[in-house]
């Protein structure tokens, strides 16, 4: 037998033991599923979120509803997705609590899950240190507590909404999720916003042309937007990019065969502060340029100032150069934190630093060819109490100690200063700490997680000593260190997506010395597919994008929402302005961030059939107008209700004031 069949066949030998692993959700036919009882085969909560899956009838319109006491709300339509075998709905937002979900079909009836307990993510991090612009504040769309900031848009992309999405911005509308990221700024005060990926998303129609790089969605001076994933399986083949930025988080995410270029990052900071990346599932991105590119470019890069940002729980698949951290030209304070991250079985970069200074904890380096955290151009590291299986060199200081094992190969940059303690370390070819060679050196092995390092402790390139901004109480975050024997366990079940994500493949042992790329593992990634069937019972088919969580649950209603619909309507005749630089709003739990502002021009008529309720949702100051000519006075709560007889009717100004939304009943 030939090597090249021989090699062949190895690779089909592994593309078989993996390929249940990958779990694609549907061996069966979408007709046996319609001809189930209607029943919940699972549920179950997660961080900050729960889940309820199903089955029933196809033909059937379902809801879903979320309660931790008494009541119930309605989540967003598009959450709700089938797949061949079962649906799925994900309510997300969530405070940590016990939950119940309740699934209402339309014709089946209602079926409500056990009590569901939702935790909270981890939140440590330099993103969340005292001298952050994102202290206590939350991330971007979410507050501390998971829930949705006041005012926070929601978007929904999905391979078929990505260029029909809708978003109104300063009054006017926007169509396509290029268009609106290159709105969502911070100078047109657009306020919090979630961009939700659902299933397989493509590159085409996500870029914009005001980004540097044309491999990825993302943001340029923008504040306060997630980029978040629904469920196990929301996948983007491509990158995100976030540029000159402030509060900004991206969770949950499986990234594949992003890329293509010098440029085309995995997730790419560039002069951004206050940024969280966590809890997602970096996989191959496509070949760049380079020889050192066949895995694609960086996995998770930061570059050009970017500060108080972590890195947080994240899975890296066989990543070439997993995170690049500096590029020179920084000016600090740039504080960067690593923790419970999974490198599996990548190659290096975790993190290979510049000038930067970064805690590295708690992370979990599972078979790495060439080396752990790599410190050049006077950076500095805190290393501590991660677990470190086969990887070649744990930690490595540019032209000194282990790196001169290899002859001075890491890099040609002057060196600077890591300080490790109570880290586990097995199968690893060298590490040298500064009491066994204090010029040839790897790292000062502390004896205390607070023990200062000597400033005589110096790089032997370049000379740069240490800062100890680790006992810095001013800058340092709150955090509690799991201990090393427990990191495997804890990061392999929390790492990546939740619950692991959909996508599973476990690396032969052979991979722990093998930088190259694993044509299994790349073979199954270029193979997948999404599994959804459709979304929101047809939701992403129509023309408005507007969800059931925006409209207000009253039978037999018409409701005119200016902060969805602007002055455009089928049932009410508007003529005014749009108001959307005023506080936000809340009314039956929605946030209500547009008014129609009562002017002298301004002029609503609407025509009714039959005797109605009108009810007028203004803010609580004094907002009153006239209706059919006559001044009334709104109430103090601002929801004001009116019996109305069949003709025409008229609302005009009396007073200043703004109307949020309009109800007919």
């Amino acid at each position: 037998m030939n090597k090249k069949v021989r090699g062949f066949l190895t690779i089909l030998i592994l593309l078989i033991s993996n390929i249940e692993s990958l779990n694609l959700k549907g061996s069966r036919n979408i007709t046996t599923l319609a001809e189930t009882g209607f029943s919940i085969q699972k549920s179950e909560g997660y961080a900050e979120g729960a889940y309820v899956q199903w089955v029933g009838p196809t033909s059937d319109e379902y809801s879903v509803y979320y309660s931790n006491g008494d009541s119930y709300t309605k989540i967003d339509k598009m959450l709700i997705r089938q797949y061949p075998d079962y649906f799925r709905a994900d309510a997300v937002g969530l405070k940590a609590g016990t939950y119940t979900l309740k699934v209402v079909g339309k014709s089946s009836g209602e079926k409500v899950t056990p009590s569901l307990t939702v935790s909270s993510y981890d939140r440590s991090g330099f993103h969340n240190s005292p001298e952050s612009p994102t202290y206590e504040k939350g991330v971007g769309a979410y507050n501390l507590d998971g829930t949705l900031k006041s005012g926070a848009k929601v978007l929904y992309v999905t391979e078929k909404t990505k260029a029909s999405v809708k978003m109104a911005i300063n009054g006017k509308t926007y169509v396509g999720i290029s268009e609106i990221t290159q709105q969502i700024k911070d100078k047109n005060k657009c306020g919090p916003v979630a961009i939700r990926i659902i299933g397989q998303v493509s590159l085409e129609d996500l870029s914009c042309n005001d980004m540097s790089s044309a491999y990825a969605i993302g943001v340029k001076g923008a504040s306060q937007v997630t980029f978040e994933g629904i469920g196990d399986d929301a996948t983007l083949n491509a990158g995100v990019a976030v540029f000159q930025s402030t509060s900004i988080e991206v969770r949950n995410i499986g990234l594949m065969l992003w890329g293509g270029g010098s440029d085309g990052d995995g997730i790419a900071l560039k002069k951004t502060v206050g940024v969280w990346i966590h809890n997602n599932d970096i996989f191959y991105g496509l070949p760049g340029h380079d020889n050192d590119q066949v895995k694609g470019d960086g996995s998770m890069d930061l570059k050009d100032d970017s500060q108080y940002v972590t890195i947080s729980y994240n899975h890296f698949w066989d990543s070439g150069k997993s995170s690049l951290c500096g590029m020179k030209s920084e000016s600090g304070p740039n504080y960067i934190s690593y923790h419970h991250n999974w490198f599996d079985h990548s190659d290096s970069r975790h993190p290979r630093l510049r000038t930067m200074s970064i805690h590295v904890y708690n992370n979990y380096y599972d078979g790495n060819s060439k080396y752990g955290v790599g410190v050049t151009y006077g950076g500095e590291a805190f290393v501590e109490k991660n677990y470190f299986r086969k990887c070649k060199y744990p930690m490595l200081i540019s032209l000194q100690g282990s790196d001169m094992i290899g002859g001075g190969t890491f890099s040609k940059e002057s060196g600077g200063v890591i300080k490790s303690y109570a880290n586990y370390m097995e199968g690893h070819k060298s590490f040298i700490t500064y009491e066994q060679d204090q010029t040839d050196f790897d790292a000062y092995e502390a004896k205390s997680r607070d023990e200062q390092v000597p400033l005589s402790v110096k790089a032997k390139s370049g000379g740069s000593s240490y800062s100890n901004f680790d006992t810095n109480e001013d800058i340092i975050y709150k955090y509690n260190p799991d201990e090393p024997k427990d990191i495997p366990n804890i990061v392999t079940s929390k790492a990546g997506r939740i619950f692991g994500g959909d996508f599973k493949f476990k690396f032969p042992a052979s991979a722990d010395d093998d930088s190259g790329v694993n044509q299994a593992l790349m073979t199954l990634i270029k193979a997948y597919k999404t599994q959804v069937v459709s979304i929101g019972n047809g939701a992403e088919d129509d023309d408005d994008d507007d969800d059931d969580e925006k409209t207000i649950p009253i039978e037999g209603k018409v409701v005119h929402n200016f902060s969805n619909d602007g002055l455009t309507s089928q049932f009410f005749s508007i003529v005014g302005s749009l108001s959307t630089g005023r506080d936000s709003i809340t009314y039956n739990g929605l946030t209500l961030s547009a008014s129609l502002k009562l002017e002298s021009s301004t002029l609503v008529t609407f025509t009714l059939t039959e005797n109605s309720k009108l009810t007028v949702v203004t803010d609580t100051s004094t907002s009153n107008f006239k209706l059919d000519g006559n001044k009334v006075n709104t109430d103090p709560t601002g929801v004001t209700t009116f019996d109305l007889t069949p003709g025409e009717h008229r609302i005009t100004k009396a007073d200043i004031g703004y109307i949020y939304m309009l109800i007919i009943a």
